[in-house]
Formats: structure tokens, sequence, C-alpha cells
């Protein structure tokens, strides 16, 4: 078990945030509810504090997560072989030494703008050939110094897939359907492999509406159910359409976890 201090230092941490203006309007009752909830459920339970609260926050939550036993259960580290595809120092040393011509960034993130300044990563992108850049926002310190600007979906437009931390596979399906005609990060990429058109050939006209048919499958939509079939199918469910359905539904496909060895058990 990490060792996050003792129960003195935790409790006088806790004492400090008494009384701010952060905590009015906090029921006192519900407080003590909650705390009842998560102490009966030690090594099933986990608290979270979001990024922009202050380090002092951050370090009580992590006390707590260390109380309830949540380290090497609901709280898991990734072993370092996680880190194999590298971090941005890697990207801006790799672009410094000319080893990429061409670069699709599609993180919401503004690298340009937010990165360490001492990785002087805006100087580094513009030793690069071509820099393409893919999201929602065309204004953005990044967006202005690539090559190309893609105008992106938003993720609530957007399908795709993830895995949990033990595997388990879901589908992400939008919310709602593109307000400005952007392109998702799979439909991006499924552009950029596909075959180029044969050399003089007429890029292919778009295809008029037929009222009262209905509108064209997403092809980033056929992809994910394409991937989901086999996932699907090696979790035990014979019937892909009726699992795409409950998928849909229940948030995950049942039986699709996978066995990691985290190294801590």
């Amino acid at each position: 078990m990490h060792n996050y201090g003792s129960r003195i230092a935790l409790a006088a941490l806790a004492a400090s945030f008494k009384g701010s203006a952060d905590t009015a309007g906090i029921d006192p009752v519900w407080i003590a509810a909650a705390a009842k909830d998560l102490a009966a459920r030690k090594g099933r339970s986990l608290v979270l504090a979001g990024s922009r609260l202050e380090s002092g926050v951050h370090a009580l939550v992590a006390g707590m997560n260390a109380a309830l036993q949540a380290y090497g259960s609901t709280v898991l580290a990734l072993p370092g072989e996680a880190d194999e595809a590298g971090g941005l120092p890697d990207l801006v040393a790799a672009l410094g030494a000319k080893e990429i011509t061409t670069l699709v960034i599609t993180t919401e993130a503004d690298p340009v703008y937010d990165a360490p300044s001492d990785l002087k990563f805006g100087e580094a992108l513009a030793g690069v050939d071509a820099v393409i850049h893919v999201g929602v926002r065309d204004k953005c310190a990044t967006a202005r110094a690539a090559t190309w600007h893609v105008p992106g979906a938003h993720y609530l437009e957007s399908w795709g897939d993830v895995r949990a931390s033990d595997g388990t596979y879901s589908v992400v399906q939008p919310m709602i359907l593109p307000l400005y005609g952007g392109v998702s990060e799979i439909g991006f990429f499924l552009d950029l492999l596909a075959d180029p058109p044969a050399e003089g050939a007429a890029p292919a006209a778009p295809a008029a509406p037929v009222p009262g048919a209905p509108a064209p499958e997403d092809a980033a939509m056929l992809a994910v159910k394409e991937t989901f079939a086999g996932i699907a199918q090696a979790a035990g469910h014979s019937d892909v359409a009726k699992a795409w359905d409950s998928a849909l539904r229940d948030g995950f496909v049942p039986g699709s976890e996978t066995r990691v060895n985290w190294g801590n058990k």
C-alpha cells in the first residue's frame, strides 16, 4: 500500500477546507451519508477530483482513496510498457530530427499554445512539411499553425468504441447528428487509408437524396460495427445483431473483459 501520510496529517488537511467558500452550501448530512457508504465498500469504492481543483484537494482525495483501499482495486496503475508510444517530448525530438514529414493532430488540446514552453513545440512544428489538424476549433493556435485544418465533428456527433481498464468493450454512439458537417476522427482516418481514385478519374458526385429513403449508414459506424462483430463473437454472442442492439442499450458487451496482469496483484 502506498503511504499518503498519517491520519493526523489527513485530518489537518481536511480541516483546512472547513468554512471555505468552496464548501458553502454543502449539506453535512449528505457528506456523512456519502462517507458511510464509501467506508462500507472499502476496496470497491473510489473518490475522484476534477483536474481544475487545487493540489490540496487532490492530496486529500489521494488520502481518502488510500483509506478506502482503492489502490490496487478500483485504482490501477498501468505498467511501464504502456508508455511505449512515447510522449510529447519524444514527438518534439522526432520532429527536430526530421524523422516526421507529415503530422496529423486530432487532439482537442492546443499544444502550440499550452505545451510546456521549454519544449518549443510551435518551433518544432514549423519545420514539418505538412501538418494536418482535425478538430472542432479552427481558431486555436495549433489549427492556425497547421498546413491544413479539417473541420472535425464533436465527440457527441461521432461513432467510436473504447475499452475499460479491465478490457470490457463499449460502443460510443452519437447523441446528435452533425450540426455543421464535421468529420469524425474515425471518418478522417478511413478516408486517409482508402485507396486513391484512379488517375484521371473524376470525383464521384454525391448521391441525390431520395424522398422517404433511409439515410445512408455512416462509414464510421460501419467500421465500429465491423470491429464489434469480431469482439461480440469472441465473447460468445452468436447473434451479432442482437448483441449490437443490447450493447447500444446497456453500454457494454458482457464477457468482453480481458485478463490483464497489472503487476500489483
